[in-house]
């Protein structure tokens, strides 16, 4: 059985392609950055990990406090 692999840079461009914002960011970092930096007042952030990742969780709550 033959499988086709879709990665995460070619999911961002093909949402963006369709209208939707989407972003490839390349670590935890870089995410939280980037959340915090266009997170509006009612915004709902939902995070999906299989671990740490990197403490992404931690870095967005102290980002989205300040």
């Amino acid at each position: 059985m033959s499988r086709n692999r879709i990665g995460i840079r070619q999911i961002s461009r093909l949402c963006s392609a369709g209208g939707t914002e989407a972003a490839y960011l390349p670590d935890a970092d870089a995410i939280a950055t980037h959340v915090v930096a266009t997170a509006k007042p009612g915004d709902v952030i939902c995070v999906l990990s299989n671990g740490g990742f990197g403490g992404v969780l931690e870095k967005l709550l102290v980002g989205l406090k300040a």
